[in-house]
């Protein structure tokens, strides 16, 4: 779902909670990246390969193009409190993950 701002240049932005969702699924597919080992890379470093894929992944599950993420995020970085209650949202995702997480050992 696109937010319809008063604002004429935020017309086509991914709304905050749908953001927040996707960057949450973004930080963690970076994470997990630095965890996948082969031939080609290191313990640590990020694979670039797998994590195409993971984008890929991650924005056809909410159904947005990569033109469309990116115009947002750029959005979102000319608009640093927008982009701040966003990351509040995402840390609170992670928060809630890490409870449930807790829960089950």
């Amino acid at each position: 779902m696109l937010v319809a701002c008063n604002q004429s240049d935020s017309k086509d932005i991914i709304e905050k909670d749908k953001m927040a969702a996707i960057l949450t699924d973004i930080h963690l597919a970076e994470s997990y990246s630095t965890l996948l080992k082969d031939s080609l890379h290191q313990s640590g470093e990020r694979n670039l390969d797998s994590l195409n894929v993971l984008y890929q992944s991650i924005l056809g599950h909410y159904n947005i193009s990569l033109k469309a993420f990116n115009t947002s995020f750029e959005w979102y970085k000319k608009h640093p409190s927008e982009l701040d209650s966003i990351y509040q949202k995402v840390i609170t995702n992670y928060s809630i993950m890490e409870d449930s997480l807790s829960k089950l050992h």
